[in-house]
């Protein structure tokens, strides 16, 4: 499925398990494995699967369309053989004790039978079900229920914790609790708390931008396209033996952009956020929030301190630190390095939509814009400044290109861009004179000469 270029999104929901069979809930349909051959025996193709469970010699799939099932005994290759015998939306699927089980998230649990669904349990913050062991458990926030039976059940709370999942040996369960690791626990007591340190890996799986600089590397997982992702603060930073990871609660602010290392202490940085301003971190703790008052940015909303949106950030040689401020009159800002600040005119409009920055070995700063009205690079110094709108090669020939998403100097001086159309390269001699004249691009060339 990795390499497979038939499709698309290749979201795996979850995987059942059946004699010598796995059948994996993907975002394309049913994927059938064959363990003991080791090989891809069948795919039944559906927009989206999010769950398949097995009962009576039935394949049953949950499907936004409703619950969907097949007899084993058929074709089920040929879209004819599958039916739906449940119309109403289906987020999970599972058989325990001989029956089936319904997941609809926003209302609850019901069990299934020739009759139709029957409700089960009614709970509209459930996020999802499954069976382990002999015990089926349906997952919310900070808690879990756990059936032993369809007449016994128990709650699992452990709070301020989202449960990712939850696996049982016995009377024993074992909680995937996010942030704080692997939890034990009996009798509704914590067992074991440290099984996994948090310090051994990063705390959450976001990236939306990562800066290697003195050893460390620093990755941020906020995110924004056309408005803003809301994903939590999240700074994880790595020094090659163990992971920091930022306790957020310290600071009222989301969707955490880029980072910038002071060029003169490594000890201190500085991290964008997209709506919530620049914070200031010195030997990885939390020092000041930097919001409208007191400093040149701007807010989208000028009576909310919830629209200062600030993505691309970079040091230049003389330890002053630029910004882009998104969606305002004027969206060049500098911290400069005796600690006043000032904004710049630009001929990027209130509604372009700048992205990451960096600062060239000529000190010329470059920005990507990846959408909007205006499409492209934007490249500044404190002398003058220039929009490509479209880049070609240096015959000429125009190279398509209408969506540029991240880009790099590497040590030679070349700009490297990363576009829809793959990666391009502005070499030094022509990139430097970029503010004065117009400057070409190349794709970089493989092993076997030929251009990616």
């Amino acid at each position: 499925m990795k390499n497979s270029t038939n499709y698309q999104h290749k979201t795996i929901h979850g995987i059942y398990f059946q004699a010598r069979y796995a059948y994996v809930a993907t975002a394309f349909g049913i994927v059938v494995v064959d363990m003991q051959a080791q090989e891809v025996k069948d795919t039944y193709r559906f927009e989206t699967v999010y769950g398949v469970c097995s009962l009576n010699n039935q394949l049953y799939a949950a499907t936004p369309q409703g619950l969907m099932a097949g007899a084993l005994s058929d074709n089920l290759l040929d879209p004819q053989n599958w039916h739906v015998v449940d119309a109403n939306p289906v987020d999970q699927v599972v058989n325990f004790g001989g029956q089936l089980y319904l997941l609809q998230q926003g209302v609850g649990i019901f069990r299934y039978t020739s009759a139709g669904r029957q409700s089960f349990l009614a709970d509209k913050n459930l996020t999802d079900l499954t069976v382990t062991g002999t015990k089926m458990v349906a997952l919310k926030s900070g808690s879990a229920v756990v059936w032993k039976s369809a007449s016994q059940k128990e709650t699992l709370s452990i709070q301020s914790t989202a449960i990712q999942g939850v696996a049982s040996l016995e009377d024993t369960y074992w909680l995937a609790a996010a942030e704080k690791g692997l939890l034990g626990m009996q009798n509704n007591q914590l067992i074991v708390s440290d099984l996994v340190l948090v310090d051994q890996s990063p705390k959450r799986n976001l990236a939306y931008s990562m800066t290697f600089a003195q050893g460390r590397l620093y990755v941020v997982g906020g995110g924004r396209w056309t408005d803003r992702y809301r994903n939590p603060g999240t700074l994880m930073i790595y020094d090659g033996s163990s992971w920091l990871n930022f306790d957020e609660s310290k600071v009222s602010a989301r969707d955490y952009m880029q980072v910038a290392v002071d060029p003169t202490d490594p000890t201190h940085y500085f991290v964008s956020t997209y709506g919530e301003g620049v914070l200031e971190f010195q030997e990885d703790q939390f020092v000041k929030q930097y919001l409208t008052t007191g400093t040149t940015l701007q807010s989208a909303i000028p009576t909310s301190n919830n629209y200062i949106r600030v993505t691309g950030l970079v040091f230049d040689k003389e330890g002053n630190l630029w910004m882009n401020n998104s969606s305002v009159s004027q969206p060049i800002h500098c911290l400069q390095a005796d600690g006043t600040w000032k904004a710049y005119d630009s001929s990027l409009g209130p509604t372009e939509m700048p992205d990451q920055m960096i600062c060239t070995a000529n000190g010329n700063i470059w920005m990507n814009i990846p959408y909007n009205t205006h499409t492209g690079l934007y490249v500044f110094n404190q002398e003058s400044d220039t929009f490509l709108g479209s880049v070609a090669s240096a015959n000429g020939a125009t190279i398509n290109v209408n969506a540029y998403y991240c880009l790099a100097e590497d040590r030679n001086g070349d700009i490297w861009v990363g576009t829809n159309r793959g990666v391009i390269i502005s070499p030094a001699g022509s990139a430097r004179n970029v503010l004065t004249q117009p400057i070409y691009f190349r794709r970089p060339i493989r092993d076997d000469n030929t251009a990616y």
